[in-house]
């Protein structure tokens, strides 16, 4: 995007819709003193990609002024440290206290396995593995941990932000984060999936995967039972040789993908088999090795590919909801998790359009004098800031 116009957009968009108070009435967590909010630093990366750390605002009006005479390319939120971030210098101890549990999922970490698009390129194909990163970690962070504030964020180009926002996970230490990082991250060489047992992680992420139907999308559009070529980094999975060449005749017999992947669904898959009349069931794989393989071609295919230095720094920056991405001016919205596979890339709120539709908006309404409170509520931006409210009050609602 031409960084001149750019910076006009931005004008645009600090002065009538990016929602400051909002965002400081969820950092501020129902604490009516201000004092709580100053220890809160933000990031504002300027033009050429000048990065200006620890700044931190008493007040809605002060950030706002701020943002008015920054106009931010991008804004990131960090932790919540003992005294006031712009105080830091004047005082011999300044440590992070607390933040939101963070999770961060882009897309570039799978491209060892996504054939549809590469690099920063996204396509409504490989978003498929968003939609399952969001379901797979929505039911894991709240049954396995017990935390209900979840708020999915799209980061603007090529993935999600999650902020787990519970005061009990806004408290963990360095330590604590590493470790549910840990707990969630899957390892195809680690323990989860071994002769013995299974994590119960990775069965409540198979049957979640397995149920969410993008993952029958995923193995046809992504090429991976196409050819011999491409099956066989899946066949490497399996340790049994008898089961390999099995396979191989059974998918070479086969003449589509589809057809391989219902074949392999009917063998190892207890749900599918459930549904099948038992004449056409193959035989059920007795051999330990054989049994692993299906569960971990899923978990490696499928399976959120986590950042997890994100996670496990307590003082980790990352974008803030509502922040512009400067590359291609897409706003980085807030996303209902239930309402994930109706997200659609091409109708992200984009920074131009915005600018437009104010110009429109303000032309409607020049007889009135706060024209912000009338353009606010109107532009294609308008339901994302209501899913946020809604967040919001939905945190006030358990915090006091």
């Amino acid at each position: 995007m031409d960084l001149a116009k750019l910076e006009l957009y931005l004008r645009d968009y600090y002065l009538n819709c990016y929602p400051y108070d909002l965002i400081l009435k969820w950092l501020s967590y129902s604490n009516k003193n201000n004092d709580y909010l100053s220890k809160r630093e933000f990031a504002f990366i300027l033009r050429d990609d000048f990065h200006v750390r620890f700044l931190s605002f008493f007040d809605a009006k002060e950030f706002q002024e701020k943002l008015h005479q920054s106009l931010p390319y991008k804004i990131d939120i960090g932790a919540v440290y003992n005294r006031p971030p712009r105080d830091r210098k004047k005082v011999g101890d300044f440590v992070p206290q607390e933040r939101e549990l963070v999770f961060d999922i882009d897309l570039t970490d799978y491209d060892s396995i996504r054939n549809c698009c590469k690099d920063k390129s996204v396509c409504k194909k490989c978003w498929r593995w968003i939609t399952i990163a969001v379901d797979v970690l929505e039911n894991l962070l709240r049954t396995h941990f017990g935390f209900k504030n979840l708020l999915w964020v799209f980061s603007g180009r090529r993935g999600v932000h999650c902020w787990v926002a519970d005061k009990k996970a806004r408290s963990l230490s360095n330590r604590a984060r590493e470790a549910v990082a840990k707990y969630l991250t899957f390892n195809k060489e680690g323990t989860a999936i071994s002769r013995h047992r299974v994590h119960p992680f990775v069965k409540d992420s198979y049957r979640k995967i397995m149920d969410s139907g993008d993952f029958d999308h995923l193995v046809v559009e992504q090429g991976w039972l196409d050819s011999p070529e491409k099956w066989n980094s899946i066949l490497k999975l399996c340790g049994d040789e008898e089961l390999t060449e099995l396979l191989e005749r059974e998918f070479t017999r086969l003449k589509t993908p589809e057809l391989r992947w219902k074949s392999l669904k009917l063998r190892f898959d207890e749900l599918e088999r459930s549904k099948a009349k038992e004449s056409k069931l193959p035989p059920v794989a007795s051999d330990e090795n054989a049994k692993r393989f299906f569960l971990l071609f899923v978990m490696e295919f499928a399976y959120p590919r986590l950042d997890a230095k994100v996670t496990a720094g307590l003082n980790h920056l990352l974008k803030s909801p509502f922040a512009v991405h400067p590359k291609n001016g897409n706003v980085a919205i807030p996303l209902c998790a239930k309402d994930i596979r109706n997200f659609d890339l091409d109708m992200v709120p984009r920074i131009d359009k915005l600018s437009a539709e104010i110009a429109s908006l303000k032309e409607l309404s020049k007889e009135n004098e706060d024209q912000r409170s009338i353009v606010y509520r109107q532009t294609s931006l308008t339901p994302h800031i209501a899913v946020f409210e809604q967040w919001i009050e939905q945190i006030s609602s358990l915090e006091t």
